[in-house]
């Protein structure tokens, strides 16, 4: 299992600009990645890594009712059809979720309170920000409560998200 209380804010000081995106990869797809400046070190494997957990769980469905699910969610060799799922995450969960979004192609991403990582160091955003997406922009969308202290400031990730494509953005406090 992957420890739940590592999250990519463990990157936020690194020297390397690809931090914030080589931790959160490991724990979706599974892998070997460094961070605080190659000190430390997370190998995960790929039984445990997040995106193994959806896949077994459609091969599951899929046994038990194939009438119900046939094929809608599994391509014929058991991987997810990603583009008839939608993904959603709270908090850290929501950080995955936006990276998982530029890997695979989902019909939405939603993002509850999130994505908040930033890179302090560097003043980086986090990568699912700036790389190009597998999911169109405009089908990512970010819920977030103002006051969160935590991550990067509610100012900086309203104008992260909006730099990025995320369309449209809202601001929805005063």
């Amino acid at each position: 299992m992957f420890p739940n209380d590592l999250s990519a804010t463990a990157c936020a000081a690194d020297r390397n600009p690809k931090a914030f995106d080589q931790l959160p990869r490991n724990i979706i797809e599974g892998g070997k990645a460094s961070y605080q400046d190659e000190c430390q070190e997370l190998i995960i494997t790929r039984v445990v890594c997040i995106e193994n957990r959806p896949i077994k769980l459609l091969q599951f469905l899929q046994r038990r009712w194939p009438a119900e699910v046939s094929g809608q969610f599994l391509k014929a060799d058991g991987t997810p059809e990603w583009e008839s799922i939608a993904v959603a995450g709270l908090f850290q969960g929501g950080d995955h979720t936006a990276l998982i979004g530029t890997l695979n192609g989902e019909a939405w991403v939603m993002c509850f309170v999130a994505p908040k990582d930033s890179g302090k160091r560097l003043q980086a955003q986090a990568a699912c920000y700036g790389n190009e997406s597998a999911t169109p922009k405009g089908l990512y969308f970010a819920f977030n409560h103002h006051p969160d202290p935590n991550g990067c400031a509610s100012e900086r990730q309203f104008d992260d998200l909006k730099a990025s494509g995320w369309v449209p953005v809202a601001r929805l406090w005063r």
